[in-house]
């Protein structure tokens, strides 16, 4: 009787993930939006979209987040913080900022550092 009770209860504990899963909503993630203005003009030559945090899909947490970038006279970002924005999609924006590039901006034939201001708008789509 003891084995039969913990194989039903094994079987049980299969069983159910399944159900809820079948159950749960599909979210899928689509890249966010972004926009960007930088101080003294210039131009992002290279600026990889965020990967959207799989938690972040799971619990359908959407929204802005916003950043600044101090850019290096050489186009590279040297710095990123994010000044607002949900927490489960911070990292993921930062991370990606940190890997821009832009073109060097070039004041009296010297270049110049600059700040970027940079937003991505994260939104889940439930299928």
């Amino acid at each position: 009787m003891l084995r039969f009770c913990g194989l039903l209860s094994a079987l049980t504990l299969l069983w159910i993930p399944a159900v809820r899963a079948a159950d749960a909503p599909v979210v899928v993630a689509k890249n966010p939006t972004i926009s960007t203005t930088l101080a003294g003009g210039g131009k992002l030559i290279h600026g990889p979209a965020p990967v959207y945090p799989e938690g972040a899909i799971y619990a359908q947490v959407s929204g802005r987040v916003k950043i600044e970038a101090w850019i290096g006279k050489d186009g590279k970002v040297v710095a990123a913080q994010v000044t607002d924005g949900p927490n489960l999609l911070r990292k993921a924006a930062r991370d990606a900022v940190m890997h821009w590039r832009y073109e060097p901006t070039i004041v009296e034939g010297e270049a110049i550092d600059r700040i970027a201001r940079i937003e991505f708008n994260f939104q889940p789509l439930v299928q």
